[in-house]
């Protein structure tokens, strides 16, 4: 089995979705759940950057800023 690898639309600095954590949140793409009413249907796509390469300098960019890094959507592959 060839596993997908992870994908990322966008990212943002966030203070909502963790609590007392300023958070680098990952909007990873490739959502099989698709649910009903789904804020985030741009995620059920496999599209976007791959995130591995681009992971250790998106936190070294807000290292002095991020206390954690939140990802959002599931990533998952279809076939499991």
């Amino acid at each position: 089995m060839t596993e997908t690898p992870l994908r990322y639309m966008e990212y943002a600095v966030t203070l909502a979705e963790a609590p007392k954590e300023v958070s680098l949140t990952i909007a990873v793409s490739n959502c099989v759940f698709r649910c009903s009413g789904c804020h985030s249907p741009y995620l059920w796509e496999d599209k976007g950057e791959l995130l591995l390469p681009a992971l250790p300098g998106l936190i070294r960019t807000y290292a002095g800023l991020i206390s954690c890094v939140c990802f959002m959507g599931e990533g998952q592959n279809p076939s499991e």
